[in-house]
């Protein structure tokens, strides 16, 4: 199970939280991003999922997208994670050669191991957390770009794999593609 709270670090308010932060300016910022989204699309979900039966951008790609289209507008991509207060999260910062910048808040949650029906971990704190993360990082990254992912694994956050109570030779293969 995964909760999503808003943190507070910016100076653009939703409903009473904040979730934004900008430079002063913006002025020069502004059209090298529009020139850039000018010249990206939605990015093809390429990555899959056997336990969701789904299919996600791996970070990699979106990583490698957003560097090269950025990089040729003066604008650099800086991602950051965290952990406090027993949540972890991810943070979005675009960044251009002027000095100018938007910053996201990002997203945090508490991870919650899951157990199987004996009350054990099916996952270790660092597996969730880490997972988490990676998922904050590519969504923190599309939303700040204003571009879409064409996927459907959206369902991992909300929810829960069935229970594998038995691995075969096929579940081994698909897992391995």
């Amino acid at each position: 199970r995964v909760r999503i709270s808003r943190g507070k670090y910016s100076n653009d308010r939703i409903n009473g939280e904040e979730s934004m932060r900008t430079s002063e300016s913006l002025a020069k910022l502004a059209p090298a991003l529009l020139k850039a989204q000018h010249s990206m699309g939605n990015i093809k979900a390429l990555g899959k999922n056997p336990l969701f039966r789904s299919s996600y951008v791996p970070l990699d790609d979106f990583i490698h997208l957003a560097r090269e289209v950025l990089n040729a507008n003066d604008i650099s991509i800086i991602q950051s994670t965290f952990s406090r207060d027993g949540q972890v999260g991810a943070k979005t910062m675009l960044l251009h050669s002027s000095g100018e910048f938007i910053e996201s808040d990002g997203a945090t949650a508490t991870v919650e191991l899951s157990t199987n029906k004996d009350g054990r971990p099916t996952n270790s704190y660092g597996q969730a957390a880490g997972s988490l993360v990676t998922y904050f990082r590519r969504y923190d990254g599309f939303a700040i770009l204003g571009i879409a992912e064409t996927d459907n694994d959206a369902q991992v956050v909300r929810a829960e794999p069935k229970p594998i109570e038995y691995v075969t030779g096929k579940d081994l293969k698909m897992l391995r593609e």
